[in-house]
């Protein structure tokens, strides 16, 4: 069964504690949408999770194993999309999706229907725009055949008809068993009852 666990997490940047105490879990088949205002932090709470930064409080818990003290199996249950795309620019789409197939040894799936879901030209990557490689991005998502989705801003630079792939891919992971944990400026965008306000965490400034 997919679950994760966040219990008592604080997030730092350098040796300044930025967020205090989160606590959430999320099980099968959930979305966790995390909000708040520019700076406060929403990145920097995924990239934790992720473990690209390091756990100096708190707990992380994937289907009832502990994962705090170890960072690199952590990353191997989770799927992360955020600012930077992880995509080569020298290579075309297709030979980029490709790449990310062949890397995560996942089942094979036609790569000329995702760019077709995504009206995506197979082209380099370096000629693309900002968007076109979101939307990259976001089709490595189906490759790789992890359960729980970490997304960071994933509408950002998506046009309208973007937008709706997405939400329709999150859904369909939803539908699936899986879980995704998504920060955004547009909450409404993805339909969940489980939306985390940051400004909650941060802490208080002592006089």
């Amino acid at each position: 069964m997919n679950s994760i666990n966040i219990g008592s997490l604080d997030c730092f940047i350098g040796n300044k504690t930025i967020l205090s105490g989160i606590n959430f879990s999320a099980n099968k088949s959930e979305i966790i949408v995390i909000t708040g205002p520019n700076g406060i932090g929403k990145s920097t709470l995924l990239k934790t999770i992720l473990g690209f930064l390091p756990i100096q409080r708190g707990s992380i818990t994937i289907n009832d194993k502990d994962y705090t003290e170890d960072p690199e199996s952590r990353k191997e249950k989770l799927n992360f999309v955020g600012h930077k795309n992880a995509l080569n620019e020298n290579l075309t789409i297709f030979e980029n999706l490709r790449y990310w197939q062949n890397f995560f040894s996942s089942q094979k799936i036609d790569i000329s229907r995702m760019m077709d879901f995504w009206d995506l030209p197979n082209i380099k990557l370096s000629a693309c725009s900002e968007g076109q490689k979101k939307k990259v991005a976001l089709a490595r998502l189906s490759i790789t055949g992890r359960h729980i989705w970490l997304l960071d801003e994933p509408a950002n630079n998506l046009d309208l008809s973007g937008q709706k792939k997405l939400v329709k891919i999150v859904k369909e992971h939803q539908i699936n068993g899986g879980i995704s944990i998504i920060s955004t400026h547009s909450p409404n965008l993805f339909k969940t009852k489980t939306v985390i306000e940051l400004s909650t965490f941060v802490p208080k400034k002592k006089v």
